[in-house]
């Protein structure tokens, strides 16, 4: 590591460091990322079982299906576009269980992408978009502490101000709630071209805006941050064009962040670094800090086959095999990946990034795919599930797995004990009200962070 990589390392203590969790979009294929973070809980429940219980352990879900931690008590911050940004809310903004949002999952597959359009033409979309946000609209409610029977929203709380803390009366000793972010494409009302990338929020980042110029900002819409119902977000994240038609919310529309952003590490790692520097006991003493991430974990829905272009003339078959390999590598979510083993964290043995992907058996399974058997059985679920058992148990998989529940078994711990609770909001940051909180550039809490953390396009 250079001393310039080494200067920008947050030396902070490990515990006030951030453990942060992304999920790739992927589809039905988002199941394999499920089944994933399944194998990394079994490994947190052994090594929690190994260290033996302590005062005020980890919650565990209610419902008696599921014995294994929630991943919610081990992360800080879950991130997720498209079906992952879906995952990111039954994890972290609902506190699921992991048994659980496999349980929704298995029903997105049976209830909505084996039920596909009996006539798809140009201009219509190949699903019902309606079924979707029904059954997100019924998980969110189900899992939604005191619930008033409106529509759950994003917005966490718990996260958004001291006074709807101090309502919800949040026990002292416990820490703040997991908070998520949802990316999306927000369509440009002047040309009506999709071009802007959205991170919702479950929380608020204080963060001061700042024009950067030529530089491409991952401080995602500092200066406009909504909120809004849980299942309109869901249905903006997973509005992948020819699936499931855009959906608006606050008069502007949004799609799948997936066609620009199917891996969203690179935008937690910036949003979490701006973050960081307002850390609820204040922001990192250290300058040089960019970052203050001790866990990056990201998981992918598995790689797909390499598009091959058809040889020939310009055919109608040459022009879509082109207009298809574009497509993959605009969501291919690997790039991210290998800039973060590169530039970001600091290599393949690192205990900082985490990168877990099935790499065998998944290569031409598509976006949709929901094969349903006699007797009601999913093949789709099946082959998944036997990439992903081939891949978790695979030596150099498991003893990376293994690792990683280890550390953030131990990072929790130490947090737990030495963390007092608190809010989001350092002193002097005014809570957002309504559903958009509007950053005037003019205002004197917008001039630009000297610690703002971007990169470079």
């Amino acid at each position: 590591m250079s001393q310039a990589q080494t200067d920008a390392v947050c030396r902070c203590e490990p515990y006030l460091r951030e453990a942060v969790l992304t999920f790739d979009g992927g589809g039905i294929r988002g199941y394999a990322s499920l089944l994933i973070v399944q194998q990394l809980l079994r490994h947190i429940r052994t090594a929690e079982g190994e260290l033996g219980e302590e005062p005020g352990k980890v919650s565990k879900p209610t419902s008696g299906e599921d014995d294994l931690p929630l991943p919610c008590d081990y992360f800080n911050f879950m991130f997720g576009t498209s079906t992952g940004g879906i995952i990111s809310i039954m994890l972290g903004r609902l506190r699921m269980s992991i048994q659980q949002s496999i349980d929704v999952y298995e029903r997105f597959g049976t209830q909505i992408f084996a039920k596909k359009r009996p006539f798809f033409f140009p201009g219509r979309n190949k699903y019902d978009c309606s079924e979707l946000e029904r059954i997100v609209n019924e998980v969110a409610k189900r899992h939604s502490p005191n619930n008033d029977g409106s529509d759950p929203q994003l917005w966490d709380p718990l996260l958004i101000s001291e006074q709807n803390r101090l309502q919800n009366k949040r026990s002292g000793d416990q820490p703040a709630p997991c908070r998520v972010g949802v990316l999306a494409i927000q369509e440009n009302p002047d040309n009506h071209e999709y071009e802007k990338l959205h991170l919702f929020r479950s929380y608020f980042n204080p963060t001061p805006f700042a024009n950067t110029g030529n530089l491409t900002q991952l401080h995602l819409n500092l200066d406009a941050q909504r909120g809004s119902s849980i299942r309109k977000i869901a249905r903006a994240t997973s509005a992948a064009p020819t699936y499931f038609r855009s959906v608006k919310i606050d008069g502007l529309k949004y799609i799948d962040a997936g066609i620009d952003v199917n891996n969203p590490s690179d935008v937690a790692w910036a949003e979490v670094g701006s973050m960081h520097q307002n850390h609820p006991l204040g922001g990192c003493p250290h300058g040089a800090s960019t970052d203050g991430i001790r866990f990056l974990v990201s998981i992918g829905t598995g790689l797909q086959a390499p598009r091959r272009i058809t040889s020939g003339g310009l055919s109608i078959l040459k022009i879509r095999s082109i207009f298809k390999r574009a497509i993959k590598a605009m969501t291919d979510p690997e790039p991210i990946h290998r800039y973060l083993l590169k530039a970001a964290v600091g290599g393949e043995d690192s205990r900082v990034y985490y990168r877990f992907n099935v790499d065998r058996g998944l290569e031409k399974m598509k976006l949709d795919d929901c094969q349903i058997v006699n007797g009601g059985g999913n093949h789709t679920f099946a082959t998944i599930d036997t990439a992903v058992t081939r891949y978790v148990n695979r030596p150099a998989v498991e003893k990376r797995l293994i690792q990683l529940a280890k550390d953030l078994v131990q990072h929790r711990r130490r947090r737990r004990a030495h963390v007092p609770a608190s809010g989001d909001q350092p002193p002097n940051i005014p809570p957002p009200s309504g559903d958009t909180v509007e950053l005037s550039a003019s205002s004197p809490s917008m001039e630009p962070s000297s610690s703002a953390h971007e990169l470079q396009s």
